[in-house]
């Protein structure tokens, strides 16, 4: 008795003693495409994957790598830490790393988040590559509104 009784007690503290990772898969269309003040059309079929770890943080990643769009030269991965809040709202810090772009010929470069804003059925992330004397370099900003 007393083995079972301690076999449910581990058992308890391993279901109760663990914040329990989710995912969600968010389908959709990146919409208002722009990239250095170019405007692209939409990008159908896009895929996320949202964790939250249940403790008000997570990861927003690309299930595949999107693009190329316009003249991108390779396609970008998104992985980022983002916040989610009680209601499902993302954010995301400022100049924190958003993903890479995979560059065709080789290589990548490292993509920085301006801002995200919104929650799992419509946000808006932007983005920027490189940032000169405070200037940002290669800006990005897509809306991501879910099927």
């Amino acid at each position: 008795m007393k083995r079972f009784i301690l076999m449910l007690a581990v058992v308890m503290l391993a279901v109760l003693g663990v914040n329990a990772q989710t995912e969600k898969t968010l389908k959709g269309k990146l919409t208002n495409v722009q990239m250095n003040n170019n405007n692209y059309a939409d990008v159908e079929g896009v895929t996320f994957i949202l964790t939250d770890n249940g403790d008000g943080t997570g990861t927003l990643e690309s299930e595949e790598p999107i693009g190329p769009i316009g003249k991108m030269p390779g396609a970008i991965n998104v992985n980022m830490a983002v916040a989610i809040d009680s209601k499902g709202g993302l954010s995301a810090k400022e100049d924190s790393k958003a993903g890479v772009l995979d560059l065709n010929i080789g290589g990548s470069v490292t993509l920085y988040t301006t801002s995200l804003t919104g929650d799992t059925t419509t946000f808006v992330l932007k983005t920027k590559a490189l940032s000169v004397f405070g200037k940002a370099i290669f800006n990005a900003s897509v809306t991501f509104v879910a099927e």
